[in-house]
């Protein structure tokens, strides 16, 4: 909520048992067999604060039924809980039964990315100074294991180089791209081979990267 991770679970848990207030709410939304015709649906009251009134504390208290004083001032920290227990508790991380894997583990790690790009000057001078331009500038963010990530931008704001400079189409120019705990951009091309099955790129037009 708000960029915050208020819950994780496995599907299963987190349809049949909800914890967190906002996961509740929105999952009291959905319509349900013997609903009369015409009767409302619960709502989450309130709206969304815009991104320069984000909360100082847990993001959602301000809509949040069981908020205190101490929600709004405070950033309720992750916590793994039992099902049932502690449920005033504001910010939730469960462990997936499958495997045992705790979602906090983080798989993939970048920080501080920066990638550019030679721009050659079209000027015809003997003399003309090589530019470069910036592509991809102190990118930082993780992805945890079982987790599937999407980075969003509009065109042009360096997603591709990030994704191609992750699998090793591209050499960083400086920053770490972590793979379980594996510094990736120290690797030569040789020692990044081992980690092809791991890392590969699905390009968009597949019928043409792929065989069906």
């Amino acid at each position: 909520y708000l960029g915050q991770v208020v819950e994780e679970a496995s599907t299963e848990e987190l349809f049949q048992n909800p914890l967190h207030p906002y996961t509740q709410g929105l999952l009291s939304c959905i319509p349900h067999l013997g609903v009369k015709k015409g009767e409302p649906l619960p709502v989450i009251e309130g709206s969304v604060p815009p991104l320069s009134k984000v909360p100082v504390g847990c993001h959602f208290c301000t809509r949040c039924k069981m908020a205190d004083q101490h929600c709004m001032e405070h950033e309720p920290p992750a916590c793994e809980v039992a099902p049932g227990a502690c449920s005033e508790m504001l910010e939730i991380c469960r462990i997936r039964k499958a495997g045992g894997v705790k979602m906090s583990e983080h798989l993939l790690e970048v920080k501080h990315l920066k990638k550019s790009y030679p721009v050659y000057d079209n000027s015809g001078k003997l003399f003309a100074k090589k530019k470069h331009m910036c592509a991809v500038d102190d990118m930082s963010f993780f992805i945890e294991k079982g987790e599937t990530y999407g980075l969003v931008g509009e065109s042009g704001c360096g997603k591709s180089t990030t994704g191609r400079t992750i699998v090793g189409l591209n050499h960083a120019d400086s920053g770490e791209i972590l793979y379980d705990g594996k510094d990736l951009c120290k690797l030569s091309d040789k020692g990044f081979r081992p980690l092809r099955k791991d890392i590969q790129m699905v390009f968009q037009d597949t019928l043409s990267a792929l065989n069906p």
